[in-house]
């Protein structure tokens, strides 16, 4: 199976329902108070904001704008936002979101008010449905959840992802029945997080076309009582298996309005060779890409646990190339993975991950 591959967020934004320190409720007052090399704080109707001072122009535009991205979520989420949030803006990398916090991007300014209506929605989820936010099986249906709202809270208009084509794609790789969206970290390293994600924005927006907002909230509360989301949705009362007909057959006629013909074909073959302790590895890459002729790709590799990637260009719709890895020794486990980019799909296509042990 394909895979699309998985995006890192360079900064963030961090929300947390947490209560400020006496020094910095001091601090948000006035930010002139607060301590050389501190983030400076300022508030708003419900958000309670830090953010460092080379973040002034963001900060300005997003106080414009942040009561009524907050009051859109808090709508389409039943009530469920606490009336405070503490909101921290940071430039550097993060790289992960606990219980307290959620990490969106920060560092392109016309998807701030998205990633905060997508952060908000995560934490009005977990107020929703309680101890199961934390199981695995729901993670699709709640990244989806996030888009979806976020896309209609984000007041200031930013790029559309083809999300639908995406969750399509996925339909036509067999990747959209439940069992395998709910192993959301295997799904996403196979097919990549924001095809697994798009299927489940797509779950949310049939869904709430079917049985409107308040059948939503309906399967909300039911997700805090189960422990897989189609017994979420029987015990809401709508149906789990008529309801996946119903989302397939969308899926059918969005794919049926694509030509996923043209999007590349990715092979990968690990060679082995050599005698004794050691063997040298080489990677023969078949690419058939009749979108370009002229494209990157790029070559993903973990030998022993030890993850490296490597940036190759191709020339010819038709491309094969013998990739040098270099020597391991007998009994090292290796894992390998080709991707290159399809214009028509908007996304990395994948040779698939492979891994093999050395003899």
């Amino acid at each position: 199976m394909n895979r699309a591959a998985s995006t890192v967020l360079p900064a963030a934004l961090l929300l947390a329902a947490s209560p400020l320190s006496s020094a910095e409720a001091a601090a948000a007052a006035d930010p002139r108070t607060a301590p050389q090399g501190a983030d400076l704080q300022v508030r708003s109707e419900h958000l309670e904001i830090s953010y460092p001072a080379a973040e002034r122009a963001k900060v300005a535009l997003l106080l414009t704008y942040a009561d009524d991205v907050y009051t859109c979520v808090d709508t389409l989420l039943a009530g469920a936002l606490p009336r405070r949030l503490r909101v921290r803006l940071v430039s550097e990398r993060q790289s992960a979101s606990s219980d307290s916090s959620v990490v969106v991007s920060v560092l392109h300014e016309n998807l701030l008010g998205r990633d905060l209506a997508a952060g908000l929605a995560r934490l009005a989820t977990r107020e929703l449905v309680g101890a199961a936010y934390g199981l695995e099986g729901y993670r699709f249906f709640i990244e989806g959840l996030a888009a979806w709202v976020g896309e209609r809270c984000e007041h200031v208009a930013g790029p559309v992802e083809p999300r639908w084509l995406w969750a399509a794609y996925a339909h036509m790789e067999a990747a959209t029945y439940l069992e395998y969206l709910e192993a959301f970290e295997a799904a996403g390293e196979e097919m990549g997080k924001e095809v697994i994600s798009g299927a489940g924005y797509t779950f949310v927006d049939h869904f709430v076309e079917r049985h409107g907002r308040a059948g939503l909230w309906s399967l909300l509360a039911a997700m805090s009582r189960s422990t897989d989301l189609c017994s979420a949705v029987d015990d809401a009362g709508f149906g789990c298996e008529a309801f996946l007909d119903d989302w397939w057959a969308a899926l059918d006629a969005e794919a049926a309005k694509r030509d996923f013909s043209i999007i590349p074909q990715v092979y990968a073959d690990l060679l082995a060779g050599g005698d004794g302790e050691w063997r040298e590895l080489s990677l023969r890459v078949r690419i058939i890409n009749p979108e370009a002729a002229d494209y990157p790709y790029f070559l993903s590799l973990v030998i022993d646990g030890e993850r490296s990637e490597r940036g190759f260009h191709a020339e010819a719709s038709d491309y094969l190339a013998l990739v040098r890895l270099g020597r391991v020794p007998v009994g090292a486990t290796v894992l390998w993975d080709v991707a290159v980019w399809s214009d028509s799909l908007k996304l990395w296509r994948r040779s698939g991950w492979q891994n093999r042990i050395i003899e």
